[in-house]
């Protein structure tokens, strides 16, 4: 089977500089994927993570740590995913990125490259989802230097070989992954479970983070877990519906992603046949967001079914420093959908 990706694999440790092909033109429409994040309501013997002492997991060696790593039911399954993903891939707009395999501490990462100029720009997608929902937003930034990247413990390519059990693990992963790529500083932009790595990394090691594009992102705000599975199971059964149905669900939800039939079965295949490597997913702490010291630009989903914008909204902006905070209305959680040409065109000003 060919994708169009091309392949290149560095070390964490010894690379400084990543090759740059000339990468073909997709040919087919945007394959926009939102993210559920029902991976918090994903049981699999890690929802007491909070109590695992932060970093121990990272050796890989206590039995407890070893059970929790993220992973398929089977490998059938996995292979299935990659199919589905790869058939994403194919009809993605654009042109292809080269994937990138980031040898960590944490494991294998998998990137992605659309190479360009300036401060690279660094996209972290949702629970559940992989970083081929951010080819639309590669497509309209053209012009710079963009990577997309499967955040560890998650369906995606990457390859886990520990338990991410808090932010400051997340931090270490991002940071080995974006000193792997020989990225110095980087604009991160994150929804959902990609916002919370992103607030997490700014945290840790702000050294590494430039900015920050927030999307309904996760680490701030608590979840309404019952509010968030009241929508997003639904949409998770969505997925096997006829296309009348998906269209009518899409928009009674809030949620383009069910008129594509193959991002929607893809999401669904990840949520059932995959356990994340990481525990439930707390806000930071005040003291964490404090420490959150360069630009914010938050994108709050006036409808957001896990978070209380009024509460998101809030306590960003009494802890984060430098937050401008921009509500978009009538948006759900799915706002990287629904409201993509917003979105674009706030992360490409902010990064101008």
């Amino acid at each position: 089977m060919s994708v169009a990706y091309r392949d290149v694999v560095i070390s964490a440790a010894t690379s400084n500089s990543i090759p740059t092909p000339k990468m073909p033109d997709a040919v087919t429409a945007c394959a926009r994927s939102a993210d559920l994040c029902v991976i918090w309501a994903r049981g699999h013997g890690g929802g007491d993570g909070g109590h695992v002492q932060c970093g121990v997991a990272r050796g890989g060696t206590a039995d407890t740590a070893r059970s929790r790593v993220g992973r398929w039911r089977s490998e059938r399954a996995a292979e299935r995913f990659r199919m589905m993903e790869d058939a994403l891939w194919r009809e993605a707009p654009g042109a292809a990125p080269t994937s990138i395999d980031v040898h960590t501490s944490l494991g294998v990462t998998r990137a992605y490259r659309w190479a360009g100029d300036g401060t690279p720009i660094v996209f972290l997608h949702g629970g559940g989802m992989t970083s081929v929902c951010w080819a639309p937003y590669a497509e309209t930034l053209s012009c710079r230097d963009v990577y997309a990247v499967d955040i560890m413990g998650d369906a995606g390519r990457s390859e886990p070989v520990a338990w991410i059990s808090c932010a400051a693990d997340f931090a270490v992963w991002l940071d080995e992954t974006l000193a792997g790529l020989g990225v110095e500083r980087a604009h991160l932009v994150g929804h959902s479970l990609g916002g919370f790595v992103a607030l997490s990394t700014a945290a840790y090691r702000p050294d590494r983070v430039s900015s920050l594009v927030l999307l309904d992102p996760a680490g701030i705000a608590p979840i309404n877990m019952l509010r968030f599975m009241a929508w997003g199971f639904p949409v998770l059964l969505g997925s096997l519906a006829p296309a009348r149905v998906r269209r009518w669900l899409g928009r009674r939800l809030r949620n383009p992603m069910l008129e594509n039939k193959r991002a929607s079965r893809l999401l669904l295949h990840g949520m059932v046949r995959h356990a994340p490597g990481f525990p439930l997913l707390k806000p930071l702490s005040d003291d964490e967001l404090r420490k959150v010291s360069v630009p914010v630009a938050l994108l709050i989903a006036a409808e957001s079914e896990p978070f209380d914008p009024n509460e998101l909204a809030a306590r960003a902006e009494a802890l984060l420093p430098q937050v401008s905070i921009e509500r978009l209305p009538v948006a759900g959680h799915a706002l990287i959908m629904s409201h993509f040409d917003i979105c674009a065109a706030r992360i490409a000003l902010t990064h101008t």
